[in-house]
């Protein structure tokens, strides 16, 4: 048995197998010189075509998302497809394949790299974050460019469950990752790489999936089929722990809702909560708060990175109502 420490991203406990996910990171990306008016043509229309097909993607996967989770998960999808038309990158990405001759795989990883970092290096630690929207959009482009596709370690093999009944371990908590699995069917996620504050844990939160981000190595040190305990309470995982371990941490006494005793607002009162996302809103109601006393309503625009419509603003407060019944 091995013991690693990470950091909660959503609290849970739970014991599995594991199913590793594998997604391709493109940290070397092949340079090749255009030679020919011909081939810059070409690239040209390669670029367009990527990115009219992704943004399609981001499209359909909002219009998923806001059914299955919810309209403020859903915006983060339709911010990164904002991000990947916003036309100074766009042109950015052209002036290379055009004045520099550099093939469009290599143009679009050097300028989306460039912002990447730049926003990696800021203070704001929620702008730091829109660092790897920026990273998922490179590599939602490079691979519908490169023809590749994220998928499980034992994908095509007869003891692939695709991540049913499993706990998921990959290197980053993406929120590319977190559309593409079924998250109803998955037991847990590891990772390790990510943080509290990325879209992808606000999906995690939003779901309810136990989560743990930061498990240095845990990619490489397990195999699809290990057992693994994730305590989302603490941030601590436990390498094929022994019986002992599994029973001290999830007693079978745990959970039992027949054992708990909620406690009403003393009359004349209320208890209100202060949120930020909807998540947190939800939260809120399952811990029977009152109502909401605060809501601050310029998240969203952070968010979503840009400026909200009626509409938008219209479902997502719609939402908060329905949650707080």
């Amino acid at each position: 048995m091995k013991k690693i420490k990470g950091f909660s991203i959503n609290p849970g406990k739970v014991f599995a197998k594991v199913c590793l996910y594998s997604a391709e990171k493109h940290n070397i990306v092949l340079k090749r010189q255009l030679s020919t008016e011909s081939e810059v043509h070409n690239e040209i229309k390669r670029f367009e075509g990527a990115v009219k097909t992704c943004s399609d993607e981001l499209d359909l996967v909002a219009q998923n998302v806001k059914k299955e989770i919810g309209a403020s998960e859903a915006e983060i999808f339709i911010a990164q497809k904002h991000i990947m038309n916003d036309p100074v990158i766009l042109k950015e990405i052209e002036n290379m394949i055009l004045h520099d001759k550099m093939n469009i795989e290599y143009a679009l990883s050097e300028v989306l790299k460039n912002y990447e970092n730049k926003f990696a290096d800021l203070d704001d630690e929620y702008i730091k974050e829109r660092a790897s929207d920026i990273g998922e959009i490179r590599r939602r482009l490079l691979n519908h460019l490169l023809h590749k596709h994220p998928e499980f370690e034992c994908e095509g093999q007869a003891h692939c469950v695709r991540g049913k009944e499993r706990i998921i371990v990959a290197e980053n908590l993406t929120t590319d990752m977190m559309i593409r699995l079924d998250l109803e069917k998955v037991y847990g996620i590891v990772t390790e790489h990510g943080s509290k504050t990325s879209h992808a844990a606000i999906i995690a939160r939003s779901i309810g999936v136990p989560t743990v981000s930061g498990v240095r190595e845990i990619f490489f040190e397990t195999n699809c089929g290990d057992s693994i305990l994730l305590d989302g309470d603490l941030g601590n995982v436990y390498l094929n722990p022994d019986f002992q371990t599994v029973s001290a941490i999830i007693p079978q006494s745990e959970g039992k809702k027949a054992e708990l005793k909620i406690i009403k607002t003393p009359e004349g009162m209320e208890v209100l909560a202060n949120a930020s996302l909807i998540e947190e809103v939800r939260h809120a109601a399952d811990n029977y708060a009152d109502g909401i006393g605060l809501y601050r309503t310029e998240l969203s625009f952070f968010r979503a990175q840009h400026l909200l419509t009626q509409d938008e603003q219209f479902d997502e407060y719609s939402d908060i109502l329905r949650c707080m019944n």
